[in-house]
């Protein structure tokens, strides 16, 4: 092959090289673009999943609750999910983690007046989270459910204008036995009852009376002082019972 036809050659070889690279490159950013497009719908429609359901809690009467399901994924990622309630700037913000584009955004805003929300709903794990929300004369409360949820249950609640005959009976129905050292119950009005150190066992009952009286066995007393005691639960009243971590337990409403 001569000099002339040697050049011809090698041209034609980096002719076909450039092209198969810019075509490669020009699959690969389409490829990594739908992807990110794609990750970002999904955020998108995530968030506003749940500002849906926050707005519609806002928008029924006080005491108006109900529960909410994350995703454990995203286009199969991880992800991060947060209520923003900045002043005039209310909404869910969502980040998938990993993508092809790094962190895909989506977002959705919603009008709804807020009460308490936890800031990091999801964390990177494979987990569902379960949220409780209800609606409150402060606005939309938003609350972790509690892995006992579904164990730990509300037996009776027995309200009265005297709180000599008011107490509340909770039944572990299933064969975990839960430490409720540090838990905490509370009415819709805010009064709440810390738990001692107490163990509820697999099938077991406990009592909680709003009287004052010494601790004793299943029977646990809301007041604590020898004067002073009033009564706590009222009728239509929603009971609530958190873990440790702030997690709702149980939200309970009775009439």
């Amino acid at each position: 092959m001569n000099n002339r036809g040697w050049i011809t050659w090698t041209m034609s070889w980096l002719g076909v090289m450039i092209a198969v690279v810019t075509l490669t490159f020009l699959l690969y950013t389409v490829y990594k673009y739908i992807g990110c497009i794609n990750a970002s719908d999904s955020a998108n429609q995530a968030a506003e999943n749940l500002a849906a359901a926050v707005v519609k809690t806002y928008a029924g009467p006080v005491g108006t609750y109900g529960t909410y399901t994350l995703p454990s994924k995203i286009e199969g990622h991880a992800y991060s999910l947060e209520i923003v309630n900045n002043g005039s700037k209310k909404g869910v913000l969502v980040k998938v983690q990993e993508t092809r584009c790094g962190v895909s955004m989506g977002g959705a805003p919603f009008n709804a007046g807020l009460y308490e929300f936890p800031k990091e709903l999801k964390n990177a794990t494979e987990e569902n989270i379960t949220l409780f929300l209800e609606n409150t004369p402060n606005g939309v409360s938003i609350g972790r459910k509690s892995v006992c949820a579904g164990c730990i249950q509300v037996e009776n609640v027995s309200y009265d204008s005297n709180y000599l005959n008011e107490y509340v009976r909770l039944n572990n129905s299933c064969e975990t036995q839960y430490d409720l050292t540090g838990w905490t119950m509370k009415n819709q009005n805010g009064q709440s009852y810390a738990f001692p150190r107490y163990i509820l066992h697999s099938e077991s009952w406990v009592w909680i009376f709003t009287r004052n009286g010494t601790d004793k066995g299943s029977l646990l007393h809301w007041c604590r002082q020898e004067e002073g005691c009033a009564s706590v639960w009222n009728d239509g009243d929603t009971l609530e019972l958190e873990d440790v971590m702030n997690n709702t337990c149980i939200l309970y409403k009775y009439k």
